[in-house]
């Protein structure tokens, strides 16, 4: 498993790729922000290597996780460089 890159799309949240479809995605909802603290563009930053656990579901036909907690993201505080490339485990 690979360190995952945020990216913020404008619906329905926070995915870990781009473009929209054809790729694996962690969604954060709006009725969960609360939990964040706020809107997750606040807590997470574009680029930020992270490892996220949940279910995998499908979400308009891409794997995807839906993210309820903060306690679902880990994010990795390696310098990127260091990131890229390596394996979470």
């Amino acid at each position: 498993c690979r360190a995952a890159r945020v990216s913020w799309p404008r619906s329905p949240g926070p995915m870990i790729s781009s473009p929209h479809q054809g790729s694996f995605k962690a969604l954060i909802r709006k009725e969960a922000w609360e939990r964040f603290g706020g809107r997750p563009e606040e807590r997470y930053r574009v680029g930020q290597a992270v490892r996220i656990r949940g279910v995998i579901g499908w979400y308009q036909g891409d794997p995807a996780i839906f993210v309820t907690t903060p306690e679902q993201i880990e994010v990795d505080q390696r310098p990127a460089a260091e990131v890229a490339g390596a394996s979470l485990r």
